[in-house]
């Protein structure tokens, strides 16, 4: 269905011009997906923005805060990844 929907409503049906088909191939071919943000529960991806928002330097102990929780999220996404296989 996806290459249908894509080949002939997006393609051809929805877009404008040329332009617009060659422009919706470069943003599909260069999409990324960041592992990282869909694990965000573990809490350590937004120690950096947590940082930044409230001025602070300590990286380290916010760290630590956060490191013995985002351990055990981690042991168990490995687990639960590990029983798909």
């Amino acid at each position: 269905m996806t290459p249908a929907y894509y080949d002939i409503a997006l393609t051809r049906k929805y877009a404008r011009d040329n332009e617009s088909s060659e422009m919706l191939d470069i943003a599909l071919a260069n999409r990324v997906y960041d592992i990282g943000r869909f694990f965000s529960q573990l809490g350590v991806g937004d120690i950096f923005q947590r940082l930044a928002a409230s001025g602070s330097t300590d990286f380290a102990s916010s760290y630590a805060k956060v490191e013995k929780s985002a351990n055990k999220m981690l042991d168990r996404l490995i687990k639960d990844f590990s029983a798909i296989e």
